[in-house]
């Protein structure tokens, strides 16, 4: 007797197992389609109810909160921010090179 052979499952019976068990599944369902359809419809009607409640009643609106700190602007930074700006603004402005190839010749 090998060992290997004790180990080997047989996927034909798992998966016909599983098969069935999804074709008993699929028979229950037709065979009670309302029943299901109202739970279906119930479900969706209680989860909505739900998601209401909890979006429209539960919200609790209340007034923003503000700082009474005093703001402090800083012109060097400001300065900082103009002067980076423009140089980004002229190197996207200026051509990479003077002598460009004409590609129709």
């Amino acid at each position: 007797m090998n060992f290997t052979n004790k180990m080997m499952f047989d996927y034909g019976k798992i998966l016909s197992g599983f098969v069935d068990l999804i074709k008993k599944i699929l028979w229950v369902v037709a065979r009670d389609a309302f029943l299901f359809i109202l739970i279906f419809i119930l479900s969706a009607i209680v989860l909505g109810e739900v998601l209401f409640y909890n979006y429209v009643f539960l919200v609790q609106v209340s007034e923003p909160t503000t700082s009474d700190s005093l703001v402090i602007f800083r012109e060097e930074a400001l300065k900082n921010v103009i002067v980076k700006r423009k140089e980004g603004e002229s190197a996207f402005n200026s051509p990479f090179g003077s002598n460009y190839i004409n590609p129709f010749k």
